[in-house]
């Protein structure tokens, strides 16, 4: 899906980040003809409680049980999710943003972005159990939907000009060296990160950045 800010008339709900705080405003017609007006505080604070041993992770949908999602009544699709994304106050809420999106539409896009908001709430609070369904996340971007890519919109050429970047290749730059992306190190050197790679069944070339399956 291309990544853009455009957004339909029909989304009814909208994502308000304050300097205080951070509100989901769901607006649904009352009995009376009225607007009956719902406010969700998003989360600001970097604690993530893992609903279930999968959470986030290929088709499990059990993240939409969870009473922690704000995400889990809003209207996230294809479209949506970028402005979402864009007005989400933290990694956390974008956890609950991209595996809500993951749960009702399993793609590689929703699944590589489920792990890089773990990878970047790990890089906030070094919580070894996130940093671990980070790598799970990316895994299932490997295992689940090698292939897939997301649209980068190339708005220094022009307003509708769109390429393609391959997510197996953004897994293995997140892995082998984070860094430059701003995010923390998940593991003590880059070739621990080779190996792990390995042992999933997948080469990174660290030359020209790219992973290929082990034949």
């Amino acid at each position: 899906m291309k990544n853009t800010t455009m957004i339909q008339s029909q989304i009814a709900r909208f994502i308000l980040a304050g300097a205080a705080a951070a509100m989901l405003f769901s607006c649904a017609p009352a009995t009376d003809k009225s607007t009956d007006t719902t406010q969700i505080a998003l989360p600001i604070d970097t604690v993530l409680n893992l609903y279930c041993s999968n959470v986030g992770i290929n088709i499990d949908g059990c993240v939409l049980f969870d009473p922690e999602n704000p995400y889990a009544n809003a209207d996230v699709n294809d479209v949506s999710k970028w402005t979402l994304h864009t007005a989400a106050p933290s990694a956390k809420a974008r956890f609950y943003l991209w595996a809500t999106a993951l749960a009702r539409s399993p793609t590689g896009e929703n699944q590589y972005f489920t792990a890089q908001a773990l990878h970047e709430l790990f890089t906030i609070n070094a919580d070894v159990a996130i940093k671990d369904h980070a790598l799970l996340a990316y895994r299932s971007v490997l295992d689940n939907f090698f292939g897939s890519v997301t649209y980068i919109a190339a708005t220094w050429v022009g307003p509708d000009v769109y390429y393609a970047e391959p997510l197996a290749d953004k897994v293995g730059a997140s892995m082998y060296n984070p860094t430059p992306l701003g995010l923390g190190l998940l593991y003590a050197n880059n070739t621990l990160a080779l190996d792990a790679l390995s042992t999933w069944g997948y080469v990174y070339n660290v030359t020209t950045g790219t992973i290929t399956k082990i034949q």
